[in-house]
């Protein structure tokens, strides 16, 4: 069964990431998407056209230094060393592109969206400048029949030379729009993993020993800044250090990713492992980060050796996701699984990589890395979710075997007390039998008449050693009624309950503690002289669990307040015992009259098989006068 639902987990990664990839590579294509094509240095459009944002990728004419003009399109060269020719990345080029208004006798003005370059670049406007580097995402120009347009690109040690990615002109309104949805697509890549980030810190702060949560947090910020790219670029920040460190956040991605596989499938239980794991997770990063940053402005040549980096690195990630995906399977982890559909999502994204061959670029969406790692970090936020409810439930058993060692402890505790006060009674009744003979031997018999009834009222007042066979009702009931009487309260008990119950030990532990300790306070709270008594009732009748508590209380008695130093540990406690008591599909009702307060509580526990036996305490009753 678990088999069946882990392989129905990753194929729906594999269909749900899949049919994104597809969608976006066939409708959010910036190459596949319906667009005019440009020719032979221009670019032709018509106003009906204009409806739409238009993609300028073919027509071009590169005057690359040393090598001369060819016309090209922008997407195909990510460096000047692909064109036929070139030596060298670095070096400097000319695109030049003239864009024609075919059916519009009037100027029209267009916005340009400038395309990241990963160099120094001025744009002009028919040989007037209006965009350079740091002035931002955005240029506006007018087109009167013809506008040319000419990108003067120089690269010298960049991570990339020329056009990598093709520009975007439309209409203000257009183009408004346009830019709105992909703020909007990027704001969530962005905010989304910061949010998560936020709730893994907020998890983690009491704890501070989840290694797992840790690294989630890590990874969700790097994610973030990873994908931040976009609005840098708006704000016109651009550079070498930049290109760097959006690399190397994005291997610290990969690197939190692995170390969180490896972790949670037990690959590095030890403290040795991890520190080991982490060491060398953490250098991929640095080391990414330094290459693009440092290594090849200074040495072009680098390149190379950057991506041949980058795909061992990614690859290796991959391998040890898998393999820690594996070793958790192997060993029925709960969180292989969720190791495994990350691994699936990662793989996907090293495909369409492979596949596309560098023809995908989004018009409105997201990179397929950005869409796989949103896919992965999913999948590690469900891990996150499963590791926590496990950790409540096991706080959760841990808390009700506290609450039976404590019940076990008081109930022992009484029972202590109670053999004390019967040993203590055993060896006061031979003094009290002689006393006895010798009366009805001297023939006082009024007086052996009162001597008994004397006796008999004393022996009234010891408390039972048992109100019930249920360990925890008995332990509540000796903590807080036994106590009561010994204190001068009038207490009645008649406790009809099995001695198993379907209801967490913990929950009916803090129902009956808030009930009890209540009551007594609002006998204590009574008038000086006026009669303090509490009865305690609970009866099971096979589908619910009925309690009533009354005890005397003044008039005038919030339902809700009470006279303790501390009341949010002690109080009326109405609120927990509602919350409880809806849990079981029951009811706590409240009424305050004539010197009274009255509890009822009932829990809709459901008819259980078989008949329980239930024990009853014998209505009991203790009085003590004050005084």
């Amino acid at each position: 069964m678990r088999c069946t639902r882990t392989l129905a987990a990753c194929i729906a990664v594999l269909v749900l990431t899949g049919a994104v990839f597809a969608a976006g590579y066939f409708y959010d294509n910036k190459y596949a998407v319906s667009c005019p094509r440009g020719a032979d240095a221009e670019f032709a459009f018509t106003s009906d056209e204009l409806d739409r944002p238009l993609v300028l990728i073919d027509g071009w004419l590169m005057d690359l230094e040393g090598v001369g003009v060819r016309e090209t399109f922008i997407g195909q060269y990510s460096n000047f060393s692909y064109v036929p020719g070139s030596p060298s990345p670095d070096g400097r080029a000319v695109y030049t592109l003239a864009l024609r208004a075919v059916d519009m006798q009037q100027p029209v003005a267009l916005t340009l969206f400038v395309p990241e370059v990963f160099g120094d670049y001025v744009l002009r406007v028919d040989g007037e400048e209006i965009a350079s580097r740091g002035s931002g995402a955005f240029a506006g120009i007018v087109v009167d029949g013809t506008a040319l347009l000419e990108f003067d690109v120089e690269s010298a040690g960049g991570y990339y030379s020329g056009l990598v990615y093709p520009p975007v002109v439309g209409t203000a309104q257009v183009m408004g729009m346009w830019q709105a949805v992909r703020t909007a697509t990027s704001g969530a890549a962005c905010f989304a993993p910061l949010v998560l980030a936020a709730l893994a810190c907020a998890v983690w702060a009491p704890r501070r020993n989840d290694h797992v949560l840790v690294l989630f947090a890590v990874l969700c910020l790097c994610m973030s800044g990873a994908c931040f790219e976009p609005f840098a670029w708006q704000l016109g920040w651009s550079g070498p250090w930049l290109h760097a460190a959006v690399d190397a956040l994005w291997t610290a991605v990969l690197s939190c990713a692995t170390a969180m596989a490896l972790i949670v499938s037990g690959l590095a239980d030890s403290a040795r492992r991890r520190r080991v794991v982490f060491s060398l997770l953490a250098v991929a990063p640095l080391a990414s980060g330094l290459l693009v940053g440092a290594g090849i402005p200074a040495f072009p040549a680098l390149i190379g050796v950057n991506e041949a980096f980058q795909i061992v690195f990614r690859l290796t990630a991959w391998a040890l996701v898998m393999a820690a995906a594996a070793a958790g399977l192997r060993s029925r982890l709960a969180d292989a699984p969720y190791v495994l559909c990350a691994a699936m999502a990662m793989a996907l994204a090293f495909a369409a990589n492979l596949l596309d061959a560098g023809a995908y670029e989004p018009l409105y969406g997201l990179w397929q890395n950005e869409y796989a790692a949103l896919a992965a970090m999913a999948a590690f936020a469900a891990l996150i979710v499963a590791r926590g409810r496990r950790m409540v439930a096991h706080e959760a058993a841990a808390h009700e075997l506290d609450v039976q060692l404590r019940a076990a402890e008081q109930t022992l505790a009484h029972i202590r007390a109670s053999e004390d006060a019967t040993r203590v009674m055993r060896h006061d009744l031979k003094h009290h039998a002689n006393a006895l003979a010798m009366l009805a031997t001297e023939g006082e018999w009024d007086r052996a008449r009162a001597y008994a009834c004397e006796l008999s009222e004393g022996l009234a007042v010891i408390a039972p050693v048992r109100y019930s066979r249920n360990l925890v009702v008995n332990a509540a009931c000796a903590a807080y009624l036994a106590a009561a009487t010994e204190q001068g309260v009038e207490v009645r008990c008649d406790v009809r309950v099995p001695e198993k119950l379907p209801v967490r030990d913990g929950d009916l532990a803090v129902l009956l503690s808030n009930l009890l300790s209540n009551a007594v306070e609002g006998c204590w709270r009574a008038p000086e002289g006026s009669r303090r008594a509490l009865r305690f009732d609970a009866d099971w009748n096979g589908e619910a669990l009925c309690m009533r508590c009354e005890n005397s209380a003044p008039e005038g008695t919030p339902s809700g307040r009470t006279s303790k130093r501390d009341p949010a540990e002690h109080g009326f406690g109405l609120t927990s015992m509602r919350q409880i008591a809806q849990r079981y599909g029951g009811s706590v009702t409240v009424r305050h009259a004539d010197g009274l307060f009255v509890v009822r509580c009932v829990l809709r526990l459901g008819r259980q098989g078989g008949a329980a036996q239930t024990d009853k305490s014998s209505a009991m009753s203790g009085r003590m006068r004050n005084g």
